[in-house]
C-alpha cells in the first residue's frame, strides 16, 4: 500500500485501491471523495479527516463515510511523534492487537507505516455518533468505570503472552528508550513553564508538578518491571 505524505494523497484513486482489498470488501471503485478536517486542537500529533465517499454505480458500495489519520502538518509535531514512535505504535495496535482483544475500537480498513519515510495512514470506521470524553470537564464515574472495564481485558489478554517480546520492538516497555528520559524531559520543561502555570494551577497541583521532577522517572521505571 502506498502511504500518502499528507491529506492530498487521500484521493479517489487511492481509496479505490485500498478498499478493493480492505476487510469486508472488496468494495467498488470510488468516483469522488470530499475531505473534511476534524479534530482540530485534539489530534495534535496527526491530522484527522472525515471522508465523504461516492462510489461508481457499477461496483459494490462501501461505507459512505470513513475517517483517515495522516501525520501532523508541522515538522515539530512529526518529530515528537516519531521520537516516541506514536505513528508506528498506533498502526501496530490496529493491525496486530485490536483483532485479538474484546476492547471496543473503530473498525479498521487500512493501517500502514513506512519505516523509511516515517509516514503512516489509518483508514477507520466513522464514529461520529460516539460522544468523546471532555478533557476540561473530566470523566463521570460511569465513564471511568466503563474505561476500566475495557482496559482490564486488554491487559489480561496479553499478560505474559509469548508474542510480547516481538511487539516490544515497536511498543517499548516503560523503563526502555525513549521512556527512560521522560523524567529529565519533564524537569527541563517544568523550569520553563512553571512561572506561567503558577497563575493557572492550584498550589496543590503546582506541588505535584514539582514533585514529578524527582519522582516521575522512578514511576516510569517501576511500570516497566511488571
Amino acid at each position: 500500500m502506498q502511504v500518502p505524505s499528507d491529506a492530498s494523497g487521500l484521493s479517489a484513486g487511492w481509496l479505490s485501491d485500498v478498499l478493493a482489498v480492505a476487510p469486508g470488501g472488496p468494495f467498488g471503485s470510488v468516483a469522488e471523495v470530499e475531505r473534511q478536517r476534524i479534530g482540530e486542537g485534539v489530534g495534535v500529533m496527526s491530522e484527522i479527516y472525515r471522508l465523504a465517499i461516492r462510489y461508481a454505480p457499477e461496483g459494490r458500495p462501501g461505507p459512505a463515510t470513513l475517517v483517515a489519520k495522516v501525520p501532523a502538518g508541522t515538522a515539530e509535531a512529526r518529530g515528537l511523534a516519531n521520537n516516541y514512535g506514536f505513528y508506528e505504535k498506533e498502526v501496530a495496535f490496529y493491525r496486530d492487537i485490536a483483532p485479538t482483544v474484546s476492547v471496543a475500537a473503530p473498525r479498521c480498513f487500512a493501517a500502514a507505516f513506512d519505516p523509511d519515510s516515517r509516514l503512516f495512514v489509518l483508514l477507520m470506521e466513522d464514529m461520529a455518533a460516539v460522544i468523546p470524553g471532555d478533557q476540561i470537564v473530566g470523566l463521570t464515574e460511569a465513564q471511568v468505570r466503563r474505561a476500566i472495564d475495557e482496559v482490564v481485558p486488554l491487559h489480561a489478554r496479553w499478560w505474559r503472552d509469548a508474542r510480547l517480546p516481538a511487539l516490544e520492538g515497536v511498543i517499548p516497555a516503560h523503563g526502555q528508550p525513549p521512556w527512560d528520559s521522560v523524567g529529565q524531559m519533564h524537569t527541563a520543561a517544568w523550569e520553563i513553564i512553571a512561572p506561567w502555570m503558577k497563575a493557572r494551577l492550584s498550589p496543590e497541583m503546582m506541588r505535584v508538578g514539582e514533585r514529578l521532577c524527582t519522582d516521575l522517572q522512578g514511576l516510569m521505571d517501576r511500570n516497566g518491571q511488571g
